[in-house]
């Protein structure tokens, strides 16, 4: 059987902000007219009984990178659908992404010949191409390799412990997601 799973950012800061207080700091604020439609969205996602996924403090990223790694869901066939390259690198021969606004399907095969670089490489070739950045938001970036690439040779143990702290809510929230 088909399962969908929503997942959306919470608001307020994640644990990211409390590591690099300047994580966010060159992204716009989100637009009032796109804030007030979050709930009315969060209504009829519910209403079609689909499973919504906020988590305070944790990345809408990470919740999705959690779960298509966790092992629960190995064999399943899954679709990730935004707009962001940086789930690029979670694509694997069971998971492809659909990125709406680029109007394109991306495999494994295709990251490949388009990029020419295996998806699992990815998050370190963003890595290499922000080598100019403050150290603190390459540390980030290298954490988002170890979130969604299980890649720890770049990530201090500082920053491993920190997300290994938001696993418990993962934790608890997933057996009342897919039962």
């Amino acid at each position: 059987a088909d399962q969908v799973v929503v997942v959306f950012a919470a608001k307020g800061p994640t644990f990211r902000n409390e590591i690099y207080a300047e994580y966010t700091a060159n992204r716009p604020p989100m637009p009032d007219e796109l804030r007030e439609k979050f709930e009315p969205i969060h209504s009829a996602i519910r209403a079609m009984g689909l499973p919504l996924i906020c988590i305070s403090g944790v990345e809408a990223d990470d919740v999705i990178s959690y779960v298509k790694n966790n092992p629960m869901f190995a064999e399943w066939q899954k679709v990730i659908v935004s707009a962001d390259k940086d789930f690029i690198q979670l694509l694997d021969d069971k998971t492809i992404l659909h990125r709406p606004i680029q109007k394109e399907y991306l495999n494994k095969k295709d990251v490949v010949e388009k990029f020419g670089i295996h998806p699992n490489n990815f998050a370190l070739a963003l890595n290499l191409l922000f080598a100019a950045t403050p150290p603190a938001t390459t540390k980030i970036f290298s954490f988002n390799s170890f979130i969604f690439s299980n890649n720890s040779s770049v990530v201090e143990d500082s920053f491993i412990s920190t997300f290994k702290e938001s696993i418990p809510i993962l934790l608890q929230a997933l057996p009342f997601i897919f039962t």
